[in-house]
């Protein structure tokens, strides 16, 4: 992610190792912007099947109050969509998921649980569930409003913070950041040390020979995920096999060797994009409900589907559709990565169009079980979940203490199925649509659902086939059929 070749040129002439706790000030309250999503994988990566929101919540307490300890505030912000000007790489990288869903669903037929990287895809939901993560820690979280570059790197300076936590090479380009924490280099140690890899803008300016007015247009000439670059430029000064450094350098000689009305002609696309942007208001918690009120769009990656070839996006339309109309909404566009349908669809989406008469969700309980009965009631009642799935849904969270105490005498982890993902997947993103414009309170992931004890209570039939289940409550007949 970032300006291209710019990763490699990094860490082979700028990279320091440092400890954080030498940058904080004592006297004042120390700052660092905290870009989450470039190392989501450090918090949910082997949750991608299991989904254990309690290890995912432990881990995000765990760093924050290290930084805490050390002396630094988080602030977190999120991506809350897509911009226009990225839907091109943003589809690119949807094939790569598909391409990673397949390889866990071929590890859920082989029995195994995965363990390395090559077949992680960011799970659907995932930015919602950091979201309220970092919340409960204490942290101040804010949605921008697309890629949250601009609207990061506008708090960075707003905030006079230590330097922005991130791995993508863009904030460098942004005037005004100090510095560059390589969030997916940090290591803990425990004396309370915060170990990471820092690129100081004042040390790569001296490096680079070059004023921070024209770091933007390194981009200009290396192209980005927005910007193509000019790799002609860079053609003339090494070989078309030279490395990313030697390409970097290129790009950086050339910029040297220009008068400044020349690169700020060739490279203004570049210059205008490293504006930074003050973020919107934060109009709720939830992000859906802030991107739904603020862009009137529902962006999501790849949408695994069933058995049945079924995508969860498509078996929730209902349900979304009763969702906006809570929210007053007339029509929303749905960009969504279904894999039954081609990449061309992904692309241009649908526009739905909602009418005074569309049925609307009920207001969310505020006790976890309701809440797990209500989504159920809704899945079992468009043919979506069995009654097995909902029983084992209703026992992970109305008998979890007793049921955990038996779990942790197993010798080793149930391995989900993939009938079993699935059900867990439309249960999840039942119940956060389900939240969208419910401004109270409403109960977290980790409240709501407990992935190694539901596959788990999934391998017991006889457990499951015991248990009573009444729906009862709202009627989601006028829903389903709307």
């Amino acid at each position: 992610m970032g300006v291209r070749h710019m990763a490699s040129f990094l860490r082979s002439q700028c990279y320091q190792r440092v400890d954080l706790r030498n940058f904080a000030d004592s006297e004042n309250e120390n700052v660092l912007v905290f870009d989450v999503l470039g190392c989501s994988d450090r918090y949910i990566w082997r949750n991608t099947l299991i989904w254990d929101f309690e290890d995912m919540l432990e881990k995000v307490m765990l760093d924050v109050n290290a930084f805490r300890k050390a002396g630094f505030e988080l602030l977190v912000v999120l991506d809350a969509g897509v911009d226009d000007d990225k839907i091109g790489t943003w589809i690119k990288r949807r094939k790569m998921d598909l391409k990673a869903v397949q390889r866990l669903n071929e590890s859920t037929i082989r029995e195994e649980i995965p363990r390395n990287l090559q077949v992680w895809h960011s799970p659907l939901s995932c930015v919602e569930y950091l979201n309220q993560a970092f919340r409960r820690a204490g942290c101040r979280v804010y949605f921008a409003n697309g890629e949250a570059d601009h609207e990061a790197a506008w708090l960075a300076v707003s905030e006079q913070a230590c330097g922005v936590l991130t791995c993508d090479t863009d904030f460098l380009m942004y005037c005004g950041i100090k510095r560059y924490f390589d969030s997916q280099t940090i290591e803990f140690d425990e004396e309370g040390g915060i170990y990471v890899e820092m690129v100081d803008k004042g040390l790569l300016l001296e490096t680079l020979g070059l004023t921070e007015s024209q770091l933007p247009a390194i981009a200009g000439v290396c192209g980005n995920d927005v910007l193509n670059g000019q790799p002609q430029w860079i053609a003339k000064h090494v070989l078309e096999n030279a490395d990313g450094v030697a390409k970097f350098e290129a790009a950086v000689t050339k910029l040297g060797s220009m008068s400044e009305d020349a690169w700020c002609g060739q490279c203004q696309k570049a210059i205008s994009h490293y504006t930074p942007i003050e973020p919107s208001p934060q109009t709720s918690q939830h992000l859906l409900t802030f991107i739904l009120r603020t862009r009137q769009v529902f962006v999501r990656g790849v949408s695994t589907g069933s058995l049945k070839q079924r995508s969860v996006h498509k078996v929730l339309g209902s349900l979304r559709r009763a969702a906006y109309a809570r929210l007053g909404l007339r029509s929303v566009h749905e960009r969504v990565c279904c894999p039954q349908d081609p990449p061309s669809k992904w692309l241009e989406g649908d526009t739905i169009q909602l009418n005074e008469s569309q049925p609307r969700v009920p207001d969310i309980p505020s006790d976890p079980v309701d809440v797990v009965v209500m989504a159920c009631g809704f899945l079992f009642t468009c043919g979506a979940l069995e009654e097995f799935h909902c029983k084992a849904l209703v026992l992970q969270i109305q008998d979890r203490s007793r049921l955990l105490e038996e779990m942790d005498k197993r010798e080793s982890a149930c391995v989900p199925t993939l009938d079993d993902v699935h059900a867990a997947m439309l249960f999840l993103e039942a119940v956060e649509c389900l939240c969208i414009g419910q401004d109270r309170r409403y109960p977290m992931c980790w409240e709501l659902f407990h992935g190694p004890l539901f596959h788990c209570i999934c391998h017991d039939r006889q457990l499951v086939n015991e248990c009573n289940l009444l729906f009862g409550g709202f009627d989601w007949g006028p829903v389903v059929s709307a």
